[in-house]
């Protein structure tokens, strides 16, 4: 849990700093360090108090939330829930940016967007799209502490068996992925009528190779660089490029989507 606010600090080289964390946003999306921190005072007007020393999460939350605001939107709810999570544990935190994230790619491509504010003392959706009640479920991935046992290899100079080990450790995960998807679902739908899945644990070229082996076993349909409806009883899977690529230049997202295929009769 986090509590005291915290003030990101920057480098003359580019680099932002939130406690023993950082980024350096010049490389990474060619902003400066005294823009970013532009934009990060103009979400602090906004409502936002910053609790977590955790660069990326921050970074990319500001990024996120300003490009909303110079499209038009309304961030006070997203703020919101994102200081909430904050106080929570990591996995509350990651919820929020993936609102975040959602909201983005749904509102800038010219849907009707709401967020739903939490309201702890029911079960409720987190947004609507289009009119669709949609729940967000955000998986977890347990590779790196599976791997955890296997660090001491590192620090032994055997790089090369523990990346052999890790690179089993995805290819298993993808075997079971369809019938893990499928758990996560189904408790979805008690509270909302479409439900949106983030799969973004993953770097932006596995999520996709990951998802267009999927469709190609029709585990999936509709694979899409374009954020697809809500459709009342269908499941949205979510691929947002996570990846810190130096080739690109700017802060321009991107996401795969996709319908995972219900069997009649499950989604209720």
């Amino acid at each position: 849990m986090c509590a005291s606010i915290i003030n990101p600090i920057s480098t003359a080289d580019g680099l932002i700093r939130y406690g023993e964390t950082g980024l350096n946003v010049q490389r990474i999306f060619a902003i400066s360090s005294a823009d970013f921190l532009k934009m990060h005072e103009d979400l602090l007007c906004r409502g936002l108090k910053v609790r977590c020393p955790n660069a990326g999460a921050q970074i990319d939350f500001v990024l996120y939330c300003h490009s909303l605001t110079v499209s038009g939107a309304e961030v006070d709810i997203l703020i919101s829930e994102f200081n909430t999570a904050q106080l929570g544990d990591g996995t509350d935190m990651k919820h929020a940016l993936s609102l975040a994230k959602l909201y983005f790619h749904y509102f800038t491509a010219g849907h009707r967007i709401q967020v739903i504010r939490t309201d702890n003392s029911q079960s409720t959706a987190d947004l609507c799209i289009d009119g669709v009640k949609c729940d967000l479920k955000v998986r977890h991935d347990q590779t790196e502490k599976r791997m955890e046992p296997h660090g001491n290899l590192l620090s032994e100079g055997k790089s090369d068996e523990y990346y052999d080990i890790f690179w089993e450790e995805i290819r298993s995960m993808e075997h079971d992925l369809s019938t893990a998807i499928r758990n996560r679902v189904q408790s979805g739908f008690v509270q909302a009528d479409c439900i949106i899945l983030d799969l973004s644990n993953h770097f932006h070229s596995w999520n996709y190779h990951r998802l267009l082996s999927l469709q190609k076993a029709g585990e999936i349909n509709g694979l899409s660089a374009d954020p697809v409806a809500a459709i009342a009883g269908a499941c949205i899977l979510f691929s947002p490029n996570n990846a810190r690529d130096l080739r690109r230049t700017g802060f321009h997202p991107e996401a795969f989507w996709g319908y995972l295929p219900l069997v009649t009769g499950n989604a209720r």
